[in-house]
């Protein structure tokens, strides 16, 4: 059953060195070798003939030589075997010229009477050789450029949707627990928070499992998983958590790639313990200037002595790594600590899209 793809993928590699020779013949016939005596097809044809002796030279730098010794920078060696090449290669090909292209090209009769050392080793049968080898070369390169340049980019595409993948399905068990046993709890006394903490619950995971999959997101339901997140953290903190979310601008009609917002929070409240007397607060600060993001979390939930844990965190470091992949430099992050607050700002530029609702300027976490 593999004898099929190989013999196919075998074909295709003929069909491509068959095309680079044949543009290489194009070249040489409009180019370089000039016979005013010949009609552009006999030139051409002739050049096919040359393909014979100038193949081998041209594989042999292509596949040998540079693989073996350029690539490892070994030059002297490189230099010395091409120099050899060509003194076995020049008067095989002046020799091919006397006996099949002077015939074919000129009509003229086969004669040896004019061998020389001078004109075995020519400098300009030397010159035309190495050109149809450079250029043969060149093509070579460039097709394993494009397949390497092609490759990596499939490796970090795999490599972001394998980190968001990863971060869907690891979106701190321990906060669904925990969430998990609030909703049992609400439920149990009929609470009236029962209803938002499942509608709630919903929300985040329909966007953290289904919506989140593609390259980018829009800015409005990156925003509402957040406020979900947050709104989730109130309930279950009870009474100790005071959550406030300003928003400036209009989110409509913007991208950013998905996940960026809430491993920020997620990293901050897993300092956050419910069973402690102490208040936490979470300020969120969100700026929308046209394609310019920014978001400006201020909160008293990480301890001063956890900033540097914080700072290196699982959270942070992924989303620093997926957007060096996919924005380069269009983003910062920046973590200011302070002795009774930590200030995470991350700033990013949007996409636009076509489609896209209104959103609202101002909104709080209920």
């Amino acid at each position: 059953m593999r004898a099929f793809p190989e013999y196919k993928t075998v074909l295709k590699k003929i069909f491509n060195h068959l095309l680079a020779w044949t543009a290489i013949n194009l070249f040489m016939s409009m180019s370089i070798i000039d016979y005013p005596t010949s009609t552009f097809l006999k030139k051409f044809l002739s050049e096919w003939l040359w393909v014979i002796p100038n193949l081998p030279y041209a594989y042999l730098i292509t596949y040998l030589l540079i693989p073996a010794l350029l690539s490892k920078g070994r030059m002297v060696a490189f230099f010395t075997i091409l120099a050899l090449c060509q003194i076995v290669f020049l008067p095989i090909n002046y020799l091919y010229a006397k006996v099949i292209i002077m015939p074919f090209q000129h009509g003229q009769a086969i004669s040896f009477r004019d061998i020389s050392l001078w004109t075995l080793f020519s400098p300009n049968g030397a010159i035309l050789i190495n050109i149809t080898a450079a250029i043969f070369c060149s093509m070579n390169l460039l097709e394993h450029y494009f397949i390497e340049n092609r490759k990596i980019l499939k490796l970090e595409q795999e490599k972001i949707s394998g980190e968001l993948q990863q971060l869907r399905s690891q979106l701190n068990p321990q906060f669904l627990i925990y969430t998990l046993e609030s909703l049992h709890k609400q439920l149990k006394g009929l609470s009236r928070l029962s209803a938002p903490l499942v509608l709630h619950l919903s929300n985040l995971l329909r966007y953290v499992l289904y919506e989140s999959c593609f390259p980018l997101v829009c800015l409005e339901n990156e925003l509402d998983a957040a406020k979900a997140y947050l709104a989730l953290e109130k309930i279950r903190c009870d009474q100790k958590l005071d959550c406030s979310v300003s928003i400036s601008g209009s989110a409509a009609g913007k991208d950013i790639p998905p996940m960026v917002l809430l491993p920020f929070i997620e990293a901050v409240f897993k300092y956050v313990d419910p069973s402690r007397e102490a208040l936490y607060w979470v300020n969120l600060d969100i700026q929308v200037d046209g394609e310019a993001f920014k978001f400006k979390m201020i909160s008293n939930c990480v301890p001063l002595e956890d900033v540097e844990r914080l700072m290196h965190c699982e959270e942070i470091r992924s989303v620093r790594e997926r957007l060096e992949i996919s924005c380069n430099d269009g983003y910062s992050i920046k973590i200011i600590p302070s002795e009774d607050a930590i200030v995470i700002i991350f700033s990013i530029q949007l996409y636009r899209t076509i489609n896209s609702f209104a959103y609202e300027a101002e909104m709080s976490v209920d």
